[in-house]
């Protein structure tokens, strides 16, 4: 075994001096400078970090943290409102386009509504499912009465609206009935070509404003030529330079067209659309669409487009035609709800303050306003001075 001694003491130079003198192969010897030739120097003691030192570095390391989290905070509150507001912008886009797009077809196939005014129409046959009358024919209602028992409520303080309008290529003015020979077969001579088909929905009307009527819609049949209408003498004249067209419109238990009066024709394809704000989303509903629902039920309405708030309508109206343009406003929320209130009063419309009061926590959100106005344009034109 090596032996090695530091030369601290007399003795212990001694014992190495023996050692070395006995020839000890195993014997080594230090000096005071650490070499071979004197006496070895102490190791320092290893040494740590001090408690303050991390302190500080925990100090440190906690500010960046919450720095980090504050930056990462910040930034995602600004993507989601980014993101809130793109969708709020592309749901108001959606709505404020589908309602102009049925608005603008309001009225389309029975423009006369000097004659119509007032009458009511009943278009149950066109619906196997549930009865749809109208006690008041118009292109556009807006806050049906609740005693039409058409449209379900919607959410308070939003408006409702009712839009109808045709698909026909016929007058919408109306053909005017220039035979009624055979009105008790409901078969009549009109003096136009092209205006009706099979299973187009038609009615017939007086010809002068009598303030009230009863329309009932009915399945029109056009009578080939060369044919005769039901229960038609056979020497029925199909020749004669007043009639181009022969066309059974049943009057079941509406108005029996006479001489002079007027055929209306609606198409194959009827609209009676309704739109209401529900829960916060703009629906509708199609009355007559196939296949048929009783859009009296309200969970038989469609979603149009989330986040719509409120609907606000007023009708520009003119004396002769009614309704002629529809002012209109949506309300859209962002969907980003944000803890302290953002929005602190109502927001406002060219028709006033639209009222969200009832809307839980309304202050919370952001809301954009979507404003148009939209022109009935199958009516003006037909404005009699």
């Amino acid at each position: 075994m090596t032996q090695t001694y530091f030369l601290s003491s007399p003795v212990i130079f001694a014992n190495a001096g023996i050692h070395a003198a006995a020839g000890n192969p195993d014997f080594r010897f230090r000096g005071n400078d650490g070499g071979m030739t004197g006496m070895a120097k102490m190791k320092p003691a290893n040494r740590g970090f001090s408690l303050v030192e991390i302190m500080v570095a925990l100090v440190i390391g906690m500010i960046g943290v919450l720095v980090i989290m504050q930056v990462a905070r910040t930034s995602e509150a600004q993507k989601r409102m980014t993101t809130g507001s793109g969708d709020a912008q592309n749901n108001g886009a959606l709505a404020i386009y589908s309602i102009q797009r049925d608005i603008k077809q309001g009225g389309y196939g029975f423009n006369a509504h000097e004659l119509l005014r007032g009458c009511s129409l009943d278009a149950s046959e066109a619906n196997t499912v549930a009865a749809i009358e109208l006690p008041d024919l118009k292109p556009i209602t807006i806050n049906p009465p609740a005693e039409w028992n058409l449209l379900p409520s919607g959410d308070t303080g939003a408006d409702t609206l009712l839009i109808v309008y045709g698909s026909s290529a016929g007058a919408p003015e109306g053909d005017t009935v220039v035979d009624d020979t055979y009105s008790n077969s409901d078969c009549y001579g009109i003096g136009s070509v092209g205006h009706f088909k099979d299973g187009d929905w038609a009615v017939a009307a007086p010809s002068s404003d009598s303030g009230t009527c009863e329309l009932v819609m009915s399945e029109a049949s056009l009578i080939k030529p060369g044919n005769i209408c039901p229960n038609a003498n056979p020497d029925m004249d199909t020749t004669s330079t007043e009639v181009r067209n022969w066309v059974i419109v049943p009057a079941a238990d509406g108005h029996k067209a006479v001489i002079n009066d007027l055929l209306f024709n609606f198409g194959s394809e009827l609209k009676i659309i309704g739109y209401a704000i529900r829960d916060g989303q703009l629906t509708t509903c199609d009355y007559l669409a196939k296949p048929f629902i009783d859009c009296r039920e309200r969970g038989n309405w469609l979603v149009v487009a989330d986040g719509i708030v409120s609907l606000k309508a007023i009708a520009a109206s003119s004396a002769t035609t009614g309704v002629s343009a529809i002012q209109l406003a949506l309300a859209v929320r962002n969907g980003e709800w944000n803890k302290d209130p953002v929005t602190t009063t109502a927001p406002t419309w060219s028709g006033g303050e639209i009222d969200l009061s009832t809307l839980e926590n309304w202050q919370n959100y952001r809301y954009q306003i979507y404003e148009t106005v939209v022109p009935l344009r199958n009516i003006p034109w037909m404005e009699k001075p």
